[in-house]
């Protein structure tokens, strides 16, 4: 059995939607109404204490039924056990439900649901990792969930194997794009850069100008000042084909497309000039420092470094310029060669 398409909650935080988790949740099983009406006629028996009325019916109707008719009274039970405050007693029910049940879509996701709410992370991260492989319809949102658990409980392990996985699946640019920002919102730079770096290659190859502008600017948010303006100057190239809402590039996209693709070009000139000055006067430490300053404010890494290796080799002893280099390797996620 195929899961519904999942849907988002109606509550934000860290700058995007999560999905919705709540347990129970409308399913193919027990839809909205069908929901709605269990828990408001659980409530009427609940205020007269009389609900284990309900669940000697329940119970006896699921003795009495075979095969896939087992799921209605178990989902029932598990649901008004819930409501009755015996988290404990519905999240039993569910799992052997779902046990007995190992291919259905929809239990194994509810159980991940319970399992969120009860504590036990390890589960859900588990029975998510079997849903997005076996479902992958809905594996952008089960990578979405993932990452909302593993951000929740600090396991920076899953992110990384998280990360691993959607590099190597046939993710979009925007599905990337989307999660490198969840990842920036997260505090998780590093990880958002790789993800992005992905994400450009594939919008290298669209059209979509208001996107293209999209991305670009969360590159300039990262640092990636040149990747910014290289994407900016293929949406100005673009800028008249529609995407797929019918728009053609905004005033708004145009103007901030202009203005990165000027800078860019001011900045790729003044790069021969300071190279130039470094040639000239090999021993002068302000030539080597003023390189490296400029390489690191266009986030290249590697050449920085190497500008200020010279710049060391001339002075080792030079405690500011080492505190700006430890500096710039720290806030890039090299932190042993900072250390």
């Amino acid at each position: 059995r195929r899961v519904a398409k999942l849907a988002p909650s109606s509550s934000y935080h860290g700058g995007y939607t999560p999905i919705q988790s709540n347990y129970p949740s409308p399913t193919t099983y027990y839809g909205e109404g069908r929901l709605y009406y269990l828990r408001h006629f659980f409530g009427r028996l609940w205020s007269r204490n009389l609900q284990e009325a309900l669940y000697a019916k329940l119970r006896a109707e699921l003795a009495a039924a075979g095969d896939i008719n087992r799921i209605y009274p178990s989902l029932a039970l598990s649901y008004c056990h819930w409501w009755d405050g015996q988290r404990a007693k519905a999240q039993e029910i569910l799992s052997t439900l779902q046990k007995e049940f190992p291919n259905d879509l929809t239990l194994k996701l509810n159980t991940v649901f319970a399992s969120v709410q009860t504590g036990q992370h390890s589960e859900a991260l588990a029975l998510l990792e079997e849903l997005a492989s076996t479902d992958p319809r809905n594996r952008r949102q089960y990578y979405d969930l993932t990452l909302q658990l593993a951000l929740h409980t600090g396991n920076t392990v899953v992110v990384r194997e998280l990360i691993a996985k959607l590099l190597n699946s046939p993710s979009g640019a925007r599905e990337l794009y989307e999660f490198s920002r969840k990842l920036q919102d997260a505090g998780l730079t590093q990880h958002a850069t790789a993800v992005v770096n992905k994400a450009m290659n594939l919008a290298m190859g669209m059209r979509d100008p208001n996107f293209l502008m999209r991305l670009s600017e969360h590159l300039e948010d990262l640092g990636r000042g040149q990747d910014a303006a290289q994407l900016a100057e293929r949406a100005l190239r673009f800028a008249n084909q529609r995407d797929r809402y019918g728009s053609t590039l905004s005033r708004w996209n145009f103007e901030q497309a202009t203005h990165l693709v000027s800078h860019s070009k001011a900045v790729r000139a003044r790069e021969p000039q300071l190279v130039e000055a470094v040639e000239k006067n090999p021993n002068s430490l302000q030539a080597h420092l003023k390189l490296a300053a400029f390489y690191e404010s266009t986030n290249q890494i590697e050449k920085a470094s190497a500008a200020f290796e010279s710049a060391l080799n001339l002075r080792p002893k030079d405690t500011v310029t080492r505190q700006r280099y430890a500096g710039m390797l720290q806030r890039s996620g090299k932190v042993k060669e900072a250390v």
